[in-house]
């Protein structure tokens, strides 16, 4: 095995740059957490897209989140989602980020290599632009940005290429699994929306994909939920826009009576296009 890229014992300041959609985010938990298990004394600093900052500005596993926003006349602004968040990036940038860590595997479409080109950090370690066919086509010449690239073997699944690359950047991840961390107000808005399975066991499915060619066909989907739903004995909330409609209504015909269609409903639209 190759000695690790960074030795993250002795980093202050850390940036992760994790500009994908919302379950790329869930997928990278277990490196967020292994991160900061492996960097107990680091001020962790988090980018995200503003879709997902919901999600992380309860990740209890960094001490700052920040989203980008485009300025008029172009550049962006990082935005504190958490209290303090923009002041804190402002003063780990001043005083130069010890290392900055870009856990995206494959084409880079919201700009995060750019972002920790920028970030003035000593060590910026990532995916190298090799790793797949569409990222060095798409990103050619981004290799540049970083100080150590990582070429893991194919077929990983996506969480286990983020702990890759923590390893890879000297840190130890663990076995324990994604993560989401919910509020009182995320808890009290699911019951409203389950109430009618209350008590139940529930198997939650979200059809839609940031992409079309991503997405499982209708009809097969609806047979593998359920069986999955038989086998449980659970009833089905199926989530997203009013683009998975139609999929909903596929599942609900397979199950009649079983399924709660929760599409459409604004705190349920997780996918924009």
């Amino acid at each position: 095995m190759t000695d690790p890229a960074f030795d993250l014992s002795s980093a202050r300041r850390i940036l992760v740059v994790k500009l994908d959609e919302a379950g790329d985010f869930v997928l990278a938990t277990p490196f967020l957490r292994g991160l900061r298990a492996s960097a107990p004394r680091a001020r962790i600093v988090l980018a995200v897209r503003p879709a997902v900052a919901d999600l992380a500005v309860t990740c209890p596993h960094v001490d700052a989140v920040v989203a980008p926003h485009p300025k008029p006349g172009g550049g962006i602004d990082l935005r504190g989602v958490t209290p303090g968040g923009a002041a804190a990036f402002a003063e780990a940038f001043r005083a130069g980020f010890d290392l900055t860590l870009v856990p995206r595997y494959d084409f880079d479409r919201h700009g995060a290599t750019a972002l920790a080109a920028n970030s003035r950090a000593r060590a910026v370690v990532g995916f190298s632009e090799t790793v797949t066919p569409w990222k060095a086509s798409g990103n050619a010449g981004f290799d540049r940005a970083y100080t150590h690239r990582l070429t893991p073997p194919p077929g990983c699944h996506e969480a286990e290429q983020n702990l890759a690359l923590l390893r890879f950047a000297g840190g130890a991840p663990d076995d324990a699994g994604v993560e989401v961390h919910l509020t009182a107000e995320d808890r009290a808005e699911a019951a409203r929306l389950l109430a009618d399975a209350a008590g139940e066991r529930i198997v939650t499915v979200a059809p839609g994909a940031a992409a079309s060619r991503r997405e499982y066909p209708p009809e097969r989907l609806a047979a593998v939920v359920a069986v999955a739903a038989v086998a449980l004995g659970a009833r089905v909330a199926v989530l997203g826009t009013e683009l998975e409609r139609a999929a909903a209504e596929r599942i609900a015909a397979a199950l009649p009576g079983r399924v709660t269609d929760l599409t459409g409903r604004p705190a349920c639209g997780w996918r924009r296009r």
